[in-house]
């Protein structure tokens, strides 16, 4: 994968923005890459804070690539000392990069930042934005669900018909009916909730009840 550029970083409820170790950041990278088949593509790609394994498995490379490096050294003295070979062979020693997909992102974070972009402050979801990304529940749950708070399907019958509104009154029969599912802020649910003074906490709790039904 070749990372072709940074579009962005989601706010991160575990995204510290003023965080300048990028190997600490948890926080979900909006990407445009490039496959080894020559595919584009825009990508979410999640990055965590390396675990202590992770940081331990590197070093393992690192020490497996130092020894192999004094070993090529301890030979090339002793070939250079009789004068086997020449003083411009002399081994260098490089350290093993971690070219993961993780990493890649991360050194392209690393850029990203130094070219004075920030990362988002994280702003918690309000209630109902909350609310609005619950599952849904069938309406058998919901039907089974309402039984549990006294209210049966005649009770919403005659809160529906009791709606002021036509309009408001026609929509809410057609989706009383037919519906096969229910959003947790669907304005029916809403009403009904309202009907039996529940207060959206307590209704959230059922909603989660409903689920299992």
């Amino acid at each position: 994968m070749e990372i072709l550029q940074i579009l962005g970083i989601e706010a991160h409820a575990d995204t510290d923005h003023t965080v300048t170790d990028v190997q600490q950041l948890s926080a979900i990278i909006k990407l445009r890459v490039q496959w080894p088949d020559g595919g584009i593509e825009e990508i979410p790609y999640g990055i965590n804070p390396k675990t202590e394994a992770q940081k331990a498995a590197f070093q393992k490379q690192v020490n497996k690539a130092w020894d192999e490096y004094s070993l090529r050294l301890r030979a090339w003295d002793v070939a250079y000392s009789v004068g086997e070979a020449a003083l411009k062979d002399k081994p260098v020693y490089q350290e093993p990069k971690d070219l993961s997909h993780e990493n890649l992102v991360r050194m392209a974070v690393r850029n990203w930042l130094d070219a004075d972009n920030a990362l988002p402050a994280w702003v918690p979801l309000t209630p109902d934005e909350i609310r609005a990304a619950m599952p849904t529940v069938t309406a058998r749950q919901l039907r089974h669900g309402l039984l549990n708070v006294s209210m049966d399907e005649a009770d919403v019958e005659a809160l529906i018909a009791a709606m002021p509104d036509e309009e408001d009154r026609k929509r809410a029969s057609i989706d009383w009916r037919t519906a096969n599912e229910y959003e947790r802020l669907h304005p029916l649910v809403v009403q009904i909730s309202a009907s039996l003074g529940l207060t959206p906490e307590l209704v959230d709790s059922l909603w989660d009840f409903y689920r299992t039904i």
